[in-house]
């Protein structure tokens, strides 16, 4: 068992279609989320729920505006990823990923491991190609707009995803 806390964006379709075709294309196996709270295994099931469900209950939705994507790399390895990174509501997704980081699940976080607000599109062998996509999508133009309005927890075991719960922000 290892949980994770994501929030999936609410947004225009075009923009949901856009993300997922490109979610799709490099293989990710959870729909277009941001990811606020990374493989918790040492908190009790029932504890990790309340806490999000305290937390959430606390948290207004967030409204966010993305108008490029970001080449990143993987601390573990050389991959290169495409990261929708917001211009509005970073602010409070930091916010957000801070309050869930407290209390019981204070000793989880990765203090060496930069927190950024994304949602992944794209994974590549390394992060010249990363840039090179990032590049040509932000060429374009971007204006990606929505709201978090809920978190979901998810349970990955095995290489499966299932959400165990879904909490509604204020």
């Amino acid at each position: 068992m290892a949980l994770f806390t994501l929030a999936f964006p609410n947004w225009p379709k075009a923009h949901a279609d856009w993300a997922e075709a490109h979610r799709q294309a490099a293989g990710l196996p959870v729909a277009p989320h941001f990811t606020f709270v990374f493989g918790v295994t040492d908190v009790p099931r029932q504890t990790y729920l309340e806490h999000i469900a305290n937390v959430a209950s606390q948290t207004c939705a967030i409204d966010f505006h993305c108008r490029h994507i970001a080449p990143w790399t993987d601390h573990r390895d050389t991959s290169g990823y495409g990261f929708l990174v917001p211009d509005q509501g970073n602010s409070a997704m930091y916010a957000l990923h801070n309050a869930l980081y407290s209390g019981p699940l204070a000793h989880a976080r990765k203090l060496d491991v930069s927190f950024v607000p994304h949602l992944t599109l794209q994974k590549f062998p390394d992060l010249i190609q990363a840039k090179a996509f990032c590049d040509a999508e932000n060429a374009k133009g971007l204006s990606i707009k929505g709201q978090l309005n809920h978190l979901a927890v998810i349970d990955a075991a095995d290489g499966q995803h299932s959400e165990i719960a879904r909490f509604d922000l204020q």
